[in-house]
């Protein structure tokens, strides 16, 4: 099998697999043709950045290495994530560009056999992101269904005496009303501080057929708060839609309040303001708003 099958083929070539182009090898190299990915592997110079090959080349040369972080996200629940270097667990790697290593024991049960190679299980990968996304990483797992706060629970158990568990597991705390956003979690963290009672996160409303999901709400108020980052309506439709959104809770007697990251540091006391109205409603049995 010459160079031209092997790479229409598989996309790289392991010189260990097929020793006889050993000098084939090197005079494309030497022409600028191919370069090496990791270990052995080659590959041609305008496919060198490619995520999909440096993973392959990752996986040929370390077979037992457990693939980590952004990696183990991209190949599993977050497949538009950016990956800069493809990550990987494996005592004793060499350094290279395009490949982050790094001398880790990953616990048998927090890794998965995906088919292709190992990576770490959602719980344990949303925990490592946590060092670079902070809370966002959670919230996206939570947010897509990847994980549930018990896994991230149990991830942490299975890792004791890990450097920035500490951090780790505040977040996780943090996490209990299931934040899909970094302001949301922002504001459950501003909630819990001033004890506002009786609030919950991202309440489902069936309105004429259609299902709405509340920022925050407290139900048996018909109350909601809605917080939205600047870059929340990044269409026309789901701006729209959000209009939709809001007539549809108004006239189903809902009283709505809208916050940004600018307008957060007032969610507490309107919002208590809020209660006092339609706690007030109650009591007379006049509608104050509509």
């Amino acid at each position: 099998m010459d160079i031209d099958t092997l790479l229409d083929r598989h996309g790289f070539l392991s010189v260990s697999e097929h020793p006889r182009l050993k000098h084939a090898v090197a005079h494309q190299v030497s022409v600028g043709r191919l370069v090496r990915l990791l270990g052995d592997s080659y590959v041609e110079a305008s496919t060198a950045e490619s995520f999909e090959l440096r993973v392959a080349a990752a996986r040929q040369t370390y077979p037992n290495g457990v693939l980590v972080r952004e990696t183990a996200a991209r190949l599993s629940w977050w497949p538009e994530l950016n990956v800069p270097a493809v990550q990987m667990a494996q005592a004793g790697a060499i350094r290279r560009w395009g490949f982050a290593f790094e001398r880790r024991e990953i616990p048998h049960e927090l890794k998965i056999w995906n088919g292709e190679h190992f990576i770490t299980n959602p719980a344990l990968t949303v925990l490592d992101l946590t060092d670079t996304l902070g809370g966002t990483a959670i919230d996206e797992a939570l947010r897509r269904s990847a994980v549930t706060l018990d896994d991230l629970r149990h991830a942490l158990d299975c890792t004791p005496r890990r450097r920035g568990n500490r951090l780790r597991a505040r977040l996780v705390a943090e996490s209990r009303d299931e934040p899909w956003s970094p302001l949301e979690r922002e504001a459950h963290v501003m909630l819990r501080r001033s004890r506002v009672p009786g609030w919950v996160a991202n309440h489902p409303v069936e309105i004429r057929g259609r299902r709405y999901y509340l920022d925050l709400a407290v139900p048996d108020l018909k109350l909601a708060a809605e917080i939205d980052g600047w870059e929340h309506h990044k269409t026309l439709q789901s701006f729209i839609a959000d209009r939709e959104k809001w007539n549809d809770l108004a006239l189903d007697g809902w009283l709505l309040l809208h916050f940004t990251a600018r307008s957060l540091e007032d969610l507490v006391p309107q919002l208590r303001q809020a209660y006092a109205i339609r706690e007030a409603e109650l009591r007379s049995g006049i509608r104050l708003t509509l």
